[in-house]
């Protein structure tokens, strides 16, 4: 006869397993079904599990981890790439699109060589500023200021317009008004050829 399966002579882990085992159920995914198509007119179900307690999280858009390195660059000045990426905690790929975005703005500039990774990436002059600058804020200012410059330039040109308008109309006069009257040239014209 075996001794392990005597209650006396059992240990207290296969216990514990055993207590495990009975107690905690373990939870089943749900099943999806749904009919497939097919081109023949049968229809056959599918059975697929899709798993309820694994949830993925939100993955963080394009737009906003460009405004999270824009903010850290903005705090710290200058960042090596291996540094800003790992602070972020953002992909390399990721990192490396974002950077080579704002590398084609006047915001961000690379010191050296552009293919060497230990060089720094710099946010204008290098300096940390005291507080981050909300970028799109800057960006709805200079559009909105463009629009103005668009009205004003539109509005000197139309002034430019009626004023060559009226400068041509004042020289239409003055030149009837010369031929309908005489005038005495003499002051105007140099005594030699007077003579």
């Amino acid at each position: 006869m075996n001794d392990e399966y005597l209650p006396e002579k059992r240990s207290k882990k296969t216990e514990m397993m055993e207590t495990e085992k009975n107690t905690v159920k373990k939870r089943t995914p749900k099943k999806r079904t749904y009919k497939k198509k097919t081109t023949k007119g049968s229809q056959k179900k599918k059975t697929t599990t899709k798993k309820t307690s694994e949830v993925k999280p939100k993955k963080e858009t394009l737009e906003e981890c460009t405004i999270r390195t824009l903010e850290l660059l903005q705090l710290r000045g200058q960042m090596v790439f291996k540094d800003i990426f790992t602070e972020l905690g953002i992909g390399y790929r990721r990192a490396y699109d974002i950077l080579n975005v704002l590398l084609t703005t006047p915001l961000l500039t690379k010191k050296g060589k552009k293919r060497e990774s230990n060089m720094p990436y710099v946010y204008l002059d290098g300096e940390p500023l005291p507080e981050n600058v909300d970028v799109r804020n800057v960006l709805e200012q200079i559009e909105s200021e463009e629009q103005q410059i668009k009205v004003l330039t539109k509005y000197i040109q139309r002034l430019e317009e009626e004023l060559e308008n009226d400068e041509l109309s004042d020289l239409q006069q003055l030149l009837e008004e010369f031929n309908q009257e005489e005038y005495d040239l003499r002051p105007f014209v140099p005594k030699d050829e007077m003579k």
